[in-house]
């Protein structure tokens, strides 16, 4: 499965969830480095998604984001 699949299977599950709100990043110049790929909000709480498929690691930069 590729990141792009798994980011839509996510996203497609978030929004069948009552209350529930998500909105996909696409990185551009005017993205901040390290913004995860997915932010959703669920009943009121905010999650972040970075997502990784396979041997593929977080950068510094999204370990960083992820943190703060």
């Amino acid at each position: 499965m590729s990141e792009a699949r798994l980011s839509r299977a996510i996203q497609t599950y978030i929004r069948s969830l009552p209350n529930a709100k998500v909105i996909k990043i696409h990185g551009n110049t005017f993205t901040e480095k390290g913004t995860p790929d997915l932010i959703a909000c669920i009943q009121g709480r905010m999650f972040l998604f970075e997502i990784k498929i396979g041997s593929y690691k977080l950068s510094k930069i999204q370990k960083v984001r992820l943190k703060e």
